[in-house]
């Protein structure tokens, strides 16, 4: 829905029809349900496209073409974007609260002590500077070559509908800039998500415009591509079972394993990512008889006795949120105790259930 907003919001402020109105606020709307983020990118869109065309065409009372786009117009669009948003934070949802709350953090004006807890048998995934450039390797060559693509566009764009686009771009390449400084602000790969589409076409639209037909734009093309896709190739992120990466998907084993619970009685604690993870789809109820027991996994305690334990043979990064935040790995083989203290009821080679 991102996409057609931009679009029809370009078509609306070069030729006012009405039906690109009504599918603009008919798309915004929608996308007030989609995402928190989205609501965002609608304001920003329309404050940013304001913008840059009051500043880029000062003569605009000169036009009577495009009289409609007056400060009045843009201004009346910015307020009720500006009103979907306060919309979705007080009435869809209650997010007004967790923004509030990390204003006052960011002013000072309340302090929290955050507490981070470390555990007694994991030590922690060490990710280095050559996996982290691997692992954002699409981003660090495609947003450069974007931001330059976007500043040769910018010096020849004349229509309404081209800075609608360079605006929803700018938009998503500054909430990705907050997002890498505070992640806990914004996402910067969900964002990188909703901008990477407009950048490859941004790019595209600059070889095409300032080259014209030949060998130097083909060289150039193939260049881009070549680069492009080499930077997709050697992230981390192409191999589900990175050495440094938490694997995020199930086995064969793992599936039939949580299939098999439901014959079990009682709860069954396991690490978190297990314990989340549908596979019946048909009844996710099921899903209740797993529990995450992280705290009790990582510091080698024991499980509590009510509960029946499930262990992942093959699992080798755990992904944890809250105070243990971070990606571990254990030091001790679990199997061991747990053959010691209770009684297999399930082993399939990738999963151990204990009674």
């Amino acid at each position: 829905m991102w996409l057609p907003f931009l679009y029809v919001l370009g078509q609306y402020l070069q030729h006012k029809r009405g039906r690109d109105l009504a599918l603009a606020f008919l798309f915004a709307v929608t996308l007030v349900y989609t995402h928190k983020i989205t609501t965002l990118l609608v304001f920003g869109a329309v404050v940013g496209s304001g913008a840059l065309i009051l500043l880029k065409s000062g003569d605009w009372r000169d036009r009577p073409v495009r009289r409609a786009t007056t400060p009045s117009t843009l201004f009346v669009l910015t307020l009720l974007s500006g009103v979907l948003v306060l919309v979705q934070l007080t009435v869809i949802t209650d997010f007004i609260t967790g923004v509030i709350g990390r204003l006052l953090l960011a002013l000072q004006v309340a302090s929290v002590t955050t507490v981070h807890a470390v555990p007694k048998a994991a030590r922690p995934v060490a990710a280095g500077p050559l996996y982290f450039l691997l692992r954002r390797a699409y981003g660090l060559s495609l947003v450069p070559l974007a931001g330059i693509a976007w500043l040769l566009l910018a010096r020849k764009a004349e229509s309404d509908d081209e800075w609608t686009l360079l605006a929803g771009i700018a938009v998503c390449i500054v909430l990705t800039g907050v997002g890498s400084v505070s992640v806990s602000a914004v996402n910067p790969s969900r964002m990188y998500f909703y901008v990477e589409l407009l950048l490859c076409v941004l790019v595209s639209i600059t070889l095409l415009t300032r080259y014209a037909t030949g060998r130097r734009r083909r060289t150039l093309a193939a260049a881009v591509l070549v680069l492009l896709l080499m930077s997709q190739l050697v992230s981390p992120l192409v191999v589900p079972d990175s050495p440094q990466s938490d694997r995020q998907y199930l086995t064969a084993e793992e599936v039939a394993a949580k299939r098999f619970s439901s014959h079990v009685p009682a709860q069954i604690a396991t690490d978190q990512y297990y314990a989340q993870e549908t596979v019946n789809l048909r009844n996710p109820g099921d899903q209740r008889v797993y529990v995450a027991a992280d705290e009790n996994l990582m510091n080698d305690t024991a499980f509590p006795d009510r509960d029946y334990v499930a262990y992942r043979e093959k699992a080798r990064v755990y992904r944890l949120y809250g105070k243990m935040k971070g990606r571990w790995s254990l030091t001790y083989d679990p199997e061991v105790g747990l053959d010691r203290h209770r009684d297999r009821v399930y082993a399939n080679g990738g999963v151990v259930i204990y009674d």
